[in-house]
């Protein structure tokens, strides 16, 4: 109940902030978007992010023409580089990897050509902070790995291949920048599993756990998603060309062998349909799936969204179906942090915002009036700065209940933003009472730099007499459960 309420305070914090940049004049704000590759319709249709019902797309990117599965790109996995406003979409039929412009939606590089090893790919993974993608390849059981800025006839980097791999078919992948580890979903003779390797393994490696085996309730398995953050593991399993309607697994990440899954969503209510691909979206604590609807059975196509936490037969918080929405058997999901072909451009910036909320384990030493008390603490803040000259706008909250210590700003200072990292600074009371300094200093898990952990920490003085600080004695920041998000607004 706990992790639900803070998801939801995340929400209304960020919601909050959107609303006030929303309206203040020279500010550009657009929804975060949705996109959706369409297998059999060899388009990427794009949506905003809480798109719900019967829409029709905003935009629509048209993948090489042809009639799938025999011609044609036949998209069948995309992913982001938001940092360069950039899609990755895997040709499958066409044995490519295509780049396109967030904004425009024009092609702006290919890898193909027999020097890349590609053969009918079938996932991606864009790894941001090493500057790398990773594509499973399903006709010949292997995984190549290539520069973000790979073009052409370009041979890759790393291949993982070989009777020791395990890998069967593979198709969805995730990276998990934590841990540095890559975990992969196969559906092929061996039987279904999840393979989990280095994230720098190289050659015919053995991986370093396997998920395999009846109790797991594996299904055709086609897509996986890593949260680090909770130390689980995701898994659509399709269940296509079968009479089922498939379900999503959830694992813990260090789950190996013969395991049951931690929780399961399945059923009539699900509106799961052969799901193929999924994302989580942990800005807004979602899941978002898509159903491919490869059985033609009585379930329909559609991408629904659930809670991070669903489990059982549960409802979507949203389903995207039917005519107007143009989906043709989708297979793939995306979703922007920020508003589609908009870069993050906060980089050495203080004309930016900042929000988070969530919750922490405060650890012993951090509360110097009682430095063995431990236990939960949680916060939320946003800050804004429109300039370099005049002191950012927000507030601040940060509560450590079982030490009855409550800390609220009373203004802001400085908002300081260098890449993946903010510091806010100012002034704020702590019980209602005196003049406290403070510095916020946090980490977001989505910009390049961030290695995949959004992470808090806030050090509260009065003078130069420490009061708390869940960094003491040491001054990094602390991974959290919530979520913290850095953007910049645009000028118009």
């Amino acid at each position: 109940m706990t992790e639900h309420r803070y998801s939801k305070a995340c929400l209304l914090v960020f919601a909050a902030l959107i609303f006030v940049l929303s309206c203040l004049e020279g500010v550009a704000h657009a929804e975060s978007s949705l996109f959706v590759a369409s297998y059999t319709g060899n388009t990427i249709t794009v949506y905003p992010r809480t798109a719900d019902g019967n829409i029709s797309p905003e935009k629509t990117i048209f993948t090489l023409p042809g009639n799938c599965p025999s011609s044609g790109d036949c998209p069948h996995a995309i992913a982001l580089n938001e940092s360069a406003a950039e899609l990755f979409v895997i040709g499958n039929i066409s044995n490519s990897v295509t780049v396109y412009d967030l904004s425009s939606g024009g092609q702006k590089r290919t890898i193909s050509g027999p020097s890349t090893l590609l053969c009918k790919p079938t996932g991606i993974a864009v790894d941001e902070e090493n500057q790398e993608i990773y594509v499973t390849n399903d006709s010949c059981d292997r995984v190549t790995v290539y520069p973000l800025t790979a073009n052409g006839n370009a041979a890759p980097e790393r291949v993982i291949e070989g009777n020791a791999t395990g890998l069967s078919k593979p198709v969805g992948i995730g990276v998990d920048l934590t841990n540095n580890e890559i975990s992969i979903a196969n559906y092929g003779p061996l039987g279904p599993s999840i393979t989990t390797f280095d994230r720098l393994a190289s050659g015919n490696v053995a991986p370093k756990r396997v998920i395999a085996g009846s109790n797991t309730g594996l299904d055709l398995p086609q897509g996986v998603v890593l949260d680090p953050s909770h130390d689980e593991l995701f898994v659509a399993s399709s269940a296509f060309f079968t009479p089922n309607a498939g379900a999503i697994q959830v694992f813990r990440r260090l789950d190996s062998g013969n395991v049951a899954p931690l929780r399961t969503i399945s059923g009539p209510g699900t509106k799961l349909c052969n799901p193929f691909h999924l994302t989580l979206d942990a800005v807004n604590n979602e899941l978002v799936v898509a159903n491919s609807n490869f059985a033609g059975g009585a379930c329909a196509q559609s991408v629904t969204a659930y809670s991070r936490l669903a489990n059982g037969d549960s409802t979507p918080l949203r389903t995207l179906a039917g005519d107007s929405t143009n989906l043709v058997n989708p297979v793939a999901t995306a979703v922007t942090t920020s508003p589609a072909g908009v870069a993050p451009q906060v980089q050495g910036s203080t004309r930016g915002f900042v929000t988070g909320a969530g919750w922490i384990n405060s650890p012993a030493g951090a509360y110097q009036l009682s430095p063995a008390l431990t236990g939960y603490a949680h916060f939320k803040f946003v800050a804004m700065a429109r300039s370099r000259t005049t002191a950012p706008s927000g507030e601040a909250e940060f509560t450590f209940r079982l030490g009855e210590f409550e800390f609220r700003s009373k203004h802001y200072e400085s908002l300081v933003v260098d890449g993946a990292r903010a510091q806010i600074t100012g002034v704020g009371t702590v019980n209602g009472q005196g003049t406290y300094n403070f510095l916020i200093s946090v980490i977001d898990r989505k910009v390049h730099g961030g290695h995949g952990v959004d992470k808090f920490r806030i050090r509260i003085t009065d003078g130069s007499v420490l009061v708390y600080d869940n960094a003491y004695p040491g001054d990094s920041e602390q991974a959290i459960r919530g979520a913290i998000v850095i953007q910049r607004y645009h000028r118009r």
